[in-house]
C-alpha cells in the first residue's frame, strides 16, 4: 500500500471527497434524511463557494433522529460495497464519538495514530446534533456520559498511548478504573453511553454535537436549511449559518495566518489500497 503526502495531492483528495459528498447527498435525499454542511465545510461554502483551499475533509451535521436512521440503513443499502458507515457498533475499535462515511479500499492516516484495527478510508465526518439539557442536574449527567465515552474510546479501546486524553482528576480516576475492565465490556459500555446521548430528549431548545459538550447551540439555528454553492453544486446549510459560524470561529470571513492553514496537519493518504 503506497501512502502519499496529503499536501502534495490535496486537489486529488478534495476531488475524491467531493464525489463522496455528492453520493452522500443523493443517499440522504433518496432516504429522507436531513443533513447540513458544518464547520470548515460550511465556511468553505460561505467564504469560498467550495473547499477552503487547504481543507482536507468534509463535515456535516445530522440531527439525532436522522442520525440513528442513517446508522440503521446505510451499510445495508451499500450493496456495491463502495462505502462503509463507521460507528461505535460497526467498527468497535473506532475511537471517534461520531460516525464517518469511509471510502473502502483507500486510507487516510493522520500523524502517527494507530490505524491497525479500524477502517481508515478517506472519510466524511458525520456529527450528530443531540439534545442538551438546561437543568444543572441533567447537564452534569449528560456531560458525565460524554466523558465516559471519550475515555473509553480514546484512552482504552484502541490502547494507543499517544492519544493521551483526560478530564483532570475525574478523568484520571475513570481512566484508571476503565483499564481494569475487560476490553469487550469497555466496548459495550461505550456503545451504551453513546446511545444514551443520542436518544436523550430535552425540551431545552438546545443541542450539541459529540465533538464536545462545551459547544452548545440553539436548535433554532438548525431548524431550516438553505442551499449554498459548494464546488459545482448546491448543498444544504443551516439558514442561520452566520450565527453558528460566528459563535464557533468569530470573524470566520477573515482568512487565518498562512501558518495556520494546515487542515489536519500531517496526513498521508492512499487512493487505492488494492494496489501493491
Amino acid at each position: 500500500m503506497k501512502m502519499v503526502d496529503k499536501n502534495e495531492n490535496l486537489k486529488q483528495l478534495q476531488k475524491v471527497e467531493y464525489q463522496m459528498l455528492k453520493d452522500f447527498d443523493k443517499f440522504c435525499r433518496e432516504n429522507d434524511i436531513e443533513y447540513c454542511l458544518t464547520y470548515g465545510t460550511l465556511i468553505g461554502a460561505v467564504r469560498h463557494k467550495g473547499f477552503i483551499p487547504w481543507d482536507d475533509d468534509i463535515d456535516v451535521f445530522v440531527k439525532a433522529e436522522d442520525y440513528l436512521k442513517l446508522e440503521s440503513i446505510f451499510n445495508e443499502k451499500q450493496t456495491d460495497g463502495k462505502y462503509f458507515l463507521q460507528t461505535v457498533k460497526t467498527d468497535i475499535y473506532n475511537w471517534n464519538l461520531w460516525d464517518c462515511v469511509r471510502l473502502n479500499n483507500t486510507a487516510y492516516h493522520i500523524g502517527d495514530w494507530d490505524y491497525s484495527r479500524i477502517n481508515s478510508g478517506i472519510f466524511i465526518d458525520i456529527f450528530p446534533l443531540a439534545d442538551f439539557p438546561s437543568e444543572k442536574k441533567e447537564v452534569r449527567k449528560v456531560v458525565l456520559w460524554h466523558r465516559i465515552c471519550n475515555i473509553l474510546a480514546k484512552d482504552n479501546v484502541i490502547g494507543n498511548k499517544k492519544r493521551d486524553f483526560s478530564y483532570g482528576t475525574l478523568g484520571k480516576i475513570l481512566s484508571a478504573l476503565s483499564k481494569m475492565i475487560p476490553e469487550n465490556v469497555r466496548i459495550r459500555l461505550l456503545q451504551k453511553y453513546m446511545y444514551k446521548i443520542l436518544n436523550y430528549k430535552s425540551d431545552s431548545g438546545l443541542c450539541f454535537s459529540t465533538v464536545r459538550t462545551t459547544a452548545v447551540f440553539p436548535k433554532e439555528w438548525f431548524k431550516e436549511n438553505v442551499l449554498l454553492d459548494f464546488e459545482d453544486g448546491k448543498y444544504p446549510c443551516p439558514k442561520q449559518y452566520d450565527a453558528f459560524l460566528r459563535n464557533v470561529y468569530g470573524d470566520y470571513m477573515q482568512l487565518p495566518k498562512e501558518s495556520e492553514r494546515a487542515g489536519h496537519g500531517k496526513v498521508e493518504v492512499c487512493f487505492d489500497t488494492t494496489k501493491e
